[in-house]
């Protein structure tokens, strides 16, 4: 956990895919840019290997999603708020996916996750940025930080 005045950023990582031949760690990192008011979701496979990775966003229920190739639009039809979920480093549009969700035990909602599956090398990392959209927001003025991130996040 890394508490910033401009971001707050946390790292978890897992080692469950050490028991393949060629083991990959993965380890997500979520940073949130206070003034700007989006997250940036980096992904990052170490190890050694071709694989199939698959980024996965676990939607609550009750929201509504829908891929426009782009990125995937999550609408809540009780607000009217948006979130938007775009890929940085890939172009292949999100599956979405028919999925529940728990918030109890013994309780089971239909909810849905979007995700992004890649062939490739390890090491790897793919990234994203979240971008909330309130009602009272210009969509496209708010969608203009991906635009300016795709451009400063080559390396």
């Amino acid at each position: 956990w890394f508490p910033g005045t401009e971001r707050d950023s946390v790292s978890v990582e897992h080692y469950g895919y050490k028991r393949l031949l060629e083991a990959v760690t993965h380890r997500r990192t979520a940073s949130f840019y206070k003034d700007s008011r989006f997250w940036l979701i980096e992904d990052e496979f170490f190890g050694s290997g071709e694989h199939k990775l698959t980024s996965r966003f676990h939607l609550d229920s009750g929201l509504e999603a829908r891929s426009d190739g782009e990125r995937v639009q999550v609408h809540d039809p009780a607000t009217g708020h948006k979130l938007f979920i775009c890929p940085l480093d890939l172009t292949d549009s999100a599956d979405l996916e028919s999925q529940y969700t728990s918030r109890d035990y013994g309780q089971k909602m239909q909810s849905t996750s979007a995700s992004w599956t890649i062939q490739t090398s390890v090491p790897a990392k793919l990234r994203w940025a979240i971008v909330p959209v309130c009602t009272d927001d210009d969509e496209s003025r708010r969608l203009q930080v991906v635009t300016q991130l795709q451009g400063a996040l080559i390396d």
